[in-house]
């Protein structure tokens, strides 16, 4: 049997999962899964994939080492373990009603109805709140099983007797729970991904092939600067509108100083955190206490074409969007054609301003009492009637005042005070030049100031996130703008580690660095930090978002690194030195993810386009490390192009799955 069947069935398989994604986006998820994701066809090659790999693996075992046959046993099992599930599991929900009788049947996917071998019934269930009482903490319902109560929540499943119970919804004394019945599967799957971590330090720790690499032994950049303009509308004193900036608003669901809403009222309308030499705090309190002299000042950055086509310019004034005609985006919006996200972003900015003139945002704090507001007032008065001073000394007494009677629900000092230098001390564009400037400062050959600016990149990264995780109380690995972060720490790490050995990584990791801190900033999501949603509070959601973003920024830098190769300049042999924690990384954080969606959904996979598009990643970039089977992966040309090429995958699972799919993981754009 030819040693290549696997992988082109491999290949197979592969295009029909990209094929998969597509078809859930025009026809849905049904028929995806339907036709496709369980069809006897992709089962089919499923199973012979497994078996001709095994026979490869026999065939070859003399010449494999402990750690590689270890791992393919891993990818056996875990496929062993899906076989399972797919024909001997059961997956399902039941919904429950408070006060009625114990029940012991539930709805299969199927629609047939499945028997419990217990009695389980409803007590209560309810939605707790963060402090600011707006954000949701967590969905919980309380359950009555064979006499004794069991909370399911959010990341918190109830196993009982082999049946798993995951929270899915909750209505008025009502609550929906997934229901999954997978004993076998989910065992010999977890003990795949055991046997599969363990192999992947055996390898890295005992491969010759990998520390051959390692004895043996990268480039491109980009600068963007900002434009600039001077014109000044009227607004408050810099100090006045600093104090103002100290209160507590509710936003993003929580409490925060008026300090974060102002950076992100500017950050979303106008793309930057000031606005002509004025302060957020200055642009805020300018719209709100000034408002005839902003609503000219071409303050809306506008993203659409329809809209830049229409009004003849990027930058508009809130007045130039109201004619006598009314709204003039109105019938852009309403062409049902096509509204692009853009538009609707637009739409949305236009909105945000309607807001804040209205006083409906920011919400100031004021513990639900009739003395914040008359307070509220005297400030506003004061500075209409230009007594600044005096609306100063308002402000602050209001700001302690505030302390007093939220003391239970405000932030602590600590996180007050790491949000506030956060706000002031995150600069992501002037970050990504000075990294930017550090890479090509390596690409010159002056590595030891490549190097130092990789340690000053990686320190200043780490106190960003540290603020970042103070003040939002959780680590900052949630969102899109998060991740991008997060890829850019560990690209400065990745440059910093390599840095006594292979020097030629410094400047790629810089590279790479910057273009994530470019990506972050010029993000159209709003970048507040906000407390988790529910099925985001969860430890092993940090652990899989770590791993994935330290695979991605190794294969950035491999992309970079190969595409100097293509140009006579790059090492082929980092190339593949970096490919073995690179993928090996990429696979750990999958399957960490298998197992957080485990603990939140009650499945470990489910085919959604974002693990569809991971796995097919994995799959393509495993093809490199077989050069035994594919001769023309030692041809560092060959080897070179096809790393380029891969990255376009990358590429797609992060951004493209967001943007022209659809899913449960939306972080790359939200």
């Amino acid at each position: 049997m030819s040693s290549r069947l696997p992988f082109l069935l491999l290949v197979t398989i592969t295009l029909l999962l990209v094929s998969a994604t597509i078809v859930e986006k025009l026809a849905g998820t049904e028929v995806a899964t339907r036709c496709i994701y369980l069809s006897p066809i992709l089962t089919g090659l499923w199973g012979a994939t497994a078996v001709t790999g095994i026979a490869v693996v026999l065939a070859r075992r003399m010449a494999m080492g402990f750690g590689s046959l270890l791992l393919h046993l891993s990818l056996v099992l875990i496929l062993a373990g899906a076989a399972m599930t797919r024909f001997t599991g059961e997956h399902g929900n039941i919904k429950l009603t408070s006060g009625e009788s114990p029940v012991t049947h539930w709805t299969l996917s199927d629609g047939s109805a499945g028997e419990f071998p217990f009695e389980i019934s409803l007590v209560e269930c309810g939605t707790e709140y963060h402090s600011s009482e707006v954000a949701v903490r967590d969905y919980f319902s309380i359950l009555l099983i064979d006499g004794r109560e069991e909370r399911v929540s959010m990341n918190h499943v109830v196993d009982h007797r082999g049946y798993r119970f995951t929270q899915s919804s909750i209505g008025a004394g009502t609550a929906t729970l997934s229901v999954s019945h997978d004993p076998w599967g989910r065992m010999v799957s977890f003990t795949a991904y055991a046997i599969l971590f363990i192999s992947m330090v055996v390898v890295l720790a005992g491969s010759p092939r990998f520390h051959l690499l390692l004895r043996k032994s990268l480039l491109p950049a980009l600068i963007l600067l900002p434009s600039l303009s001077w014109s000044q509308p009227r607004t408050l004193q810099a100090p006045l509108a600093r104090t103002f900036g100290d209160i507590f608003v509710v936003s993003g669901g929580r409490i925060c100083p008026a300090q974060t809403f102002a950076r992100d009222f500017c950050n979303k309308v106008y793309g930057s955190d000031s606005y002509e030499g004025l302060s957020a705090e200055q642009v805020l309190t300018g719209w709100i206490y000034y408002y005839d002299s902003w609503k000219h000042e071409p303050f809306i950055t506008l993203h659409s074409r329809e809209a830049r086509e229409l009004l003849g310019k990027k930058r508009v004034s809130l007045s130039e969007l109201f004619t006598r005609d009314g709204y003039i985006l109105k019938p852009l919006l309403e062409d049902g054609s096509h509204i692009s996200r853009d538009l609707l972003s637009d739409d949305e900015k236009v909105t945000f301003i309607s807001s804040v003139v209205a006083g409906r945002l920011p919400a100031i704090f004021a513990g639900d009492s009739f003395e914040g507001s008359v307070r509220l007032e005297e400030i506003a008065s004061d500075i209409a009637i230009g007594r600044y001073r005096n609306a100063d000394s308002r402000l602050k007494d209001f700001s302690i005042w505030q302390r007093s009677v939220g003391s239970d629900r405000l932030p602590s000092p600590v996180a007050i005070s790491a949000e506030k230098l956060y706000n002031i001390t995150y600069y992501p564009l002037l970050a990504a030049i000075v990294a930017f400037s550090g890479g090509l400062v390596g690409l010159c050959r002056l590595r030891r100031g490549a190097t130092v600016v990789a340690w000053a990149i990686l320190l200043y990264l780490s106190s960003v996130i540290a603020m970042r995780w103070i003040a939002g109380g959780h680590i900052p690995l949630a969102t899109g703008y998060e991740t991008m972060l997060c890829l850019a720490w560990c690209s400065a790490l990745t440059a910093v580690v390599c840095t006594p050995r292979l020097q030629s990584i410094v400047p790629l990791g810089l590279l790479v660095c910057g273009a994530s801190l470019m990506v972050a900033m010029m993000s159209s999501r709003n970048p507040a930090v906000s407390p988790l949603v529910p099925v985001l509070a969860s430890r092993l959601l940090s652990l899989h978002v770590m791993l994935v973003m330290s695979a991605y920024a190794l294969l950035a830098i491999i992309a970079l690194n190969s595409a100097i190769g293509l140009a006579g300049r790059g090492s082929a042999d980092t190339s593949r030195l970096l490919l073995y924690p690179a993928l090996f990384l990429l696979g750990a954080g999958i399957f960490v993810g298998a197992i957080w969606a485990d603990r939140s959904w009650g499945r470990y996979w489910g085919w959604d386009p974002k693990e569809t598009w991971a796995l097919v990643t994995f799959i393509i970039y495993s093809f490199p490390l077989h050069d035994r089977t594919f001769t023309a992966f030692r041809n560092d040309r060959c080897i070179n192009l096809y790393l380029l090429l891969a990255f376009l995958s990358v590429l797609m699972t992060y951004f493209g799955v967001n943007y022209l799919l659809s899913g449960l993981h939306s972080y790359g754009v939200s």
